[in-house]
């Protein structure tokens, strides 16, 4: 019998019917109808003054009259069911519903009706009763056995035993559903059918013992689920039992998120995440990953550096960071791990603090004419703002008397150099290097003096040593005066500073460098000229 189409369905819906004089009505119904399991019926339904109105067979369940199926229209069968069959006899006007092989489930009363329009139909209808063996109306279907917990590796195979008791005609079905969404149901077989095109499933039946197994092979991650069986007595009632399928997976899924005040973020892939959280505030970092048996959680630093509670490593996944510093900042790590294997993934994390400045030479000498340069390192975050200044002004770069450069590192450090061209007397003094971002700002203080040596240094007889210098190879002698320091020369000085150039030797043969190296020489060791005596 042919199944109904759209097409088909769209003209049945929209034919016009034209009034008559006598209303559509039902001259006969079978009357009920009993059978054995296995055994045929026809089921007859004859009317008159149809006058273009469609004929319906629907069954009904006994038990809940609301749930009803739609059989034929017209001459056309809804169902694709071989069982079940539809003959029109148009002489005698009969619609003639054939059902073969009947089963237990076949138990309904089977409705045929006329739609007038609507809101009117004339209907009639015919119960089937269906026989069922003795012990069936005594015994329930019962599962007597279902496999218990399986724990698998990947690409291992199970096979999940579900054993059943009295089942009749009443279907057993396998379904698979998610441990975390116990809604999200997927139905695996039907009987002994599979509904699903998937080579690594299948079912064999076991007639004799009424089991139902369901092998698994070559088992993949996304087989972790929980698959119930089930015998389906009626439409609100089952009887189910359940068996969990659990594969051992290394650590996935990693997440991680940091939440700090009202704001969380959180990374949605294997890529970085990055925070950034004010100093002072408090930060938790929250970690999580899926896998099989559960994921361990660690967390350490890079360059394996102290965690903010102390140590080198957090077990736990959520770290809590109370009063964030800056020397919080850094990447951390998150590895998730168990006996298969491990994950990990990691968090930039950026702490916003007002400027820390550091200087290298606080006191630096210079004379007169020679450049120098003036060194100020700042850590902040965010990237600060760095500036000179003299006397309350701010110095700016000119070709003639500075040039400042700013280099900033991937450590939130800038390093700022003063450069002073030729310097002049009224250039020494007091050198201000000021920083500020959005968090606050600080100042260092550089000063900047002219060398000179005293005349005492001088005059001290050679072969007397002052306190705390012992006595030094003869040949090696400092010669030090402020003719030298201001000719840059540096004459009869010994061979680790000059060489064995002699009195008054011109200023080419000796340079600045020279005489500075005698001079600091002098003034670091507490030391004297013209002795040969040294630390």
């Amino acid at each position: 019998m042919p199944i109904l189409s759209a097409t088909k369905l769209i003209v049945l819906c929209t034919f016009v019917v034209y009034s008559s004089c006598a209303k559509p009505s039902i001259t006969f119904i079978s009357p009920e109808q009993v059978r054995n399991i296995g055994e045929s019926v026809i089921l007859n339904c004859t009317v008159q003054n149809l006058d273009g109105h469609v004929v319906i067979w629907r069954r009904k369940d006994r038990d809940c009259p609301t749930s009803t199926i739609v059989l034929t229209l017209g001459s056309l069968m809804t169902i694709r069911d071989p069982r079940f069959g539809l003959r029109v006899n148009n002489e005698t006007n009969s619609l003639l519903l054939n059902i073969t092989d009947i089963k237990i489930t076949d138990s309904a009363i089977y409705e045929c009706q006329i739609m007038i329009s609507v809101n009117e139909k004339v209907s009639s209808d015919v119960e089937l009763l269906v026989r069922t063996p003795p012990h069936a109306s005594c015994e329930k279907p019962s599962i007597t056995f279902i496999s218990p917990e399986q724990v698998r590796n990947i690409g291992e195979s199970v096979i999940l035993n579900c054993t059943v008791q009295n089942p009749d005609e009443y279907a057993v079905i396998w379904t698979k559903k998610d441990r975390d969404r116990p809604t999200d149901t997927v139905v695996l077989s039907i009987g002994s059918i599979m509904t699903m095109k998937d080579p690594r499933f299948e079912l064999k039946v076991n007639n004799e013992t009424n089991s139902y197994l369901l092998n698994i092979t070559d088992i993949q991650t996304t087989d972790t689920a929980i698959y119930e069986c089930q015998i389906i007595i009626s439409a609100n009632v089952k009887v189910t039992s359940h068996v969990e399928l659990l594969v051992r997976t290394p650590p996935y899924g990693t997440t991680i998120s940091v939440t700090s005040g009202s704001n969380t973020s959180k990374s949605s892939d294997a890529s970085t995440i990055s925070v950034t959280v004010a100093s002072g505030d408090n930060a938790e970092l929250k970690c999580t990953a899926e896998g099989y048996p559960r994921p361990s959680i660690s967390w350490i630093r890079e360059y394996n550096a102290i965690m903010p509670g102390g140590g080198h490593s957090f077990s736990g996944n959520i770290l809590r960071i109370s009063a964030v510093v800056k020397e919080d900042r850094g990447t951390y790590y998150c590895v998730a791990e168990n006996l298969v294997g491990k994950d990990k993934r990691n968090i930039d994390f950026e702490v916003e603090f007002a400027p820390v400045i550091s200087i290298p030479r606080p006191k630096v000498a210079q004379a007169i004419d020679y450049d120098i340069e003036l060194e100020c390192n700042v850590i902040a975050f965010p990237a600060p703002v760095v500036l000179w200044y003299k006397n309350g002004v701010q110095l700016n770069n000119n070709d003639y008397d500075y040039r400042i450069s700013n280099t900033a590192s991937a450590d939130e450090e800038t390093n700022s150099v003063l450069r002073i061209k030729t310097i002049e007397s009224d250039q020494y003094g007091d050198y201000y290097c000021k920083a500020s971002n959005k968090v606050g700002h600080n100042e260092a203080i550089i000063n900047v003096y002219r060398p000179s040596l005293t005349n005492s240094l001088a005059k001290i007889p050679p072969g007397i040593p002052p306190t705390g210098c012992p006595l030094c190879d003869s040949s090696v002698y400092t010669y030090c005066s402020n003719k030298m320091i201001h000719d840059s020369c540096c004459c009869n000085g010994p061979l680790g500073f000059n060489g064995g150039i002699g009195f008054n030797c011109p200023i080419s043969n000796c340079g600045y460098l020279h005489a500075n190296s005698c001079y600091e020489h002098a003034l670091i060791t507490n030391c004297c000229c013209n002795s040969p005596y040294r630390k």
